[in-house]
């Protein structure tokens, strides 16, 4: 990959920062969203299903404005940032938000632009900058602060630990883009897109292959967990409310995957 000018100074209009408004305010709302999708879906396949809806429309997008892809240092570039910020960083936040809340998730990632200033340095994106790097130490300080405080309230280091690996990543894509040849933005994060959705996919399917058998379903269980576990709890819940309703313990009609255990428990007394 070149390196980019050590001290560049890129072009700001009105669109340029209308457009960075904008994004500020689509990200201060996702962390809630994050975590009220995880309820309902899967973190893992939520990022999966959001990654393929969003390239499918990117990629619609470019072929009816007709913008060229990416090619070469750029497309490496844009398979790099896929990987990471649309791969590795929204996988951990997703999962991380399964047990914080989505306000500290939102304090975690106010650092980024912090991380980005640091990183910028060290890989010589930017030149040194006293006031930026002693602000990014500053806001390192205040994230160990948060880090601590959460940890004795219960929270959990490890999802803690990954929503602040999850900003630090997205940080260091950003900067790592940056120093490969200008692209297209729709057309870059078409292929970031699609390289963080295949990279999950890919992963699914290699630990669905580890853990399944030639006559189990573990894989589907272990891939896609909370619909098994709900239809497990719903299946109990029918078993008791027929227990109360008939006053006998057959539930076969009502719960395939419980009919072995509760029918023959009922044979047995029919005996």
């Amino acid at each position: 990959m070149s390196t980019a000018p050590t001290d560049l100074h890129e072009p700001r209009t009105v669109r340029h920062l209308g457009a960075y408004t904008v994004m500020c305010l689509m990200w201060g709302s996702t962390f809630l969203a994050i975590r009220l999708g995880n309820d309902a879906v899967p973190p893992l396949w939520a990022v999966t299903l959001r990654l393929v809806i969003a390239g499918t429309i990117l990629a619609a997008m470019a072929a009816a404005r007709r913008i060229p892809y990416p090619r070469g240092a750029s497309l490496r570039g844009a398979v790099t940032f896929g990987g990471l910020n649309m791969g590795l960083d929204l996988a951990l936040l997703y999962w991380g938000e399964t047990r914080i809340s989505s306000g500290t998730a939102a304090l975690f990632f106010a650092t980024l632009p912090l991380m980005t200033g640091l990183f910028a340095w060290l890989l010589h994106v930017h030149a040194f900058d006293r006031v930026k790097t002693l602000a990014a130490v500053a806001g390192l300080a205040g994230v160990a602060l948060i880090f601590a405080g959460e940890i004795s309230l219960g929270a959990s280091p490890l999802h803690l630990g990954a929503v602040w690996l999850a900003a630090t990543t997205a940080a260091l894509a950003g900067v790592l883009l940056k120093r490969v040849p200008p692209a297209p933005a729709i057309t870059t994060n078409v292929v970031a897109c699609w390289c963080g959705a295949g990279g999950r996919l890919l992963y699914r399917e290699s630990a669905r292959r580890r853990v399944s058998g030639p006559s189990c379903d573990h894989g589907r269980m272990v891939a896609d967990p909370l619909p098994r576990a709900r239809r497990e709890l719903d299946c109990v819940r029918a078993l008791r409310l027929a227990d109360h309703a008939v006053g006998r313990h057959d539930g076969r009609d009502l719960c395939p995957d419980h009919a072995g255990a509760r029918g023959g428990a009922g044979g047995d007394r029919a005996g």
